[in-house]
């Protein structure tokens, strides 16, 4: 099974629409892992961007945590001097020892590779699936 450790920008696409970014976190062939860090973003984003209450919320994030093992990160990296929030995707793949970073984040996706961990968009995993 691939490992792999979703951005939040994908975890928000998976909530709510049945693109790539859900049918990958709904697939059979992986394992997802995910951080507080992320998590605590996932809240602020669907609050922030989709005006969702707290129950709202909090049953988005109930559904997402039965998909997802929640790693705490040990190490801490600074690597994306543009947007230092991405570090902690890094850090949450890193301690999950992930085969794949999953972003639609260009600071990430230019990486390409970040300590032998493959980053790549939803629908690049999907086609290897």
């Amino acid at each position: 099974m691939l490992k792999i450790f979703p951005d939040t920008n994908v975890l928000v696409s998976a909530t709510f629409w049945q693109g790539s970014s859900y049918k990958l976190l709904f697939s059979s062939g992986i394992n997802g892992f995910t951080s507080n860090a992320i998590l605590k973003e996932y809240r602020t984003v669907l609050k922030r961007d989709f005006d969702l209450s707290e129950n709202e919320v909090d049953l988005r994030l109930k559904e997402l945590l039965e998909l997802l093992v929640v790693i705490s990160p040990r190490e801490r990296l600074e690597v994306i001097k543009e947007d230092p929030e991405d570090d902690n995707v890094l850090e949450g793949a890193v301690e999950a020892k992930a085969d794949f970073i999953v972003s639609y984040d260009r600071h990430l996706l230019k990486l390409k590779v970040f300590r032998n961990i493959k980053i790549v968009k939803p629908e690049e995993i999907l086609s290897r699936l």
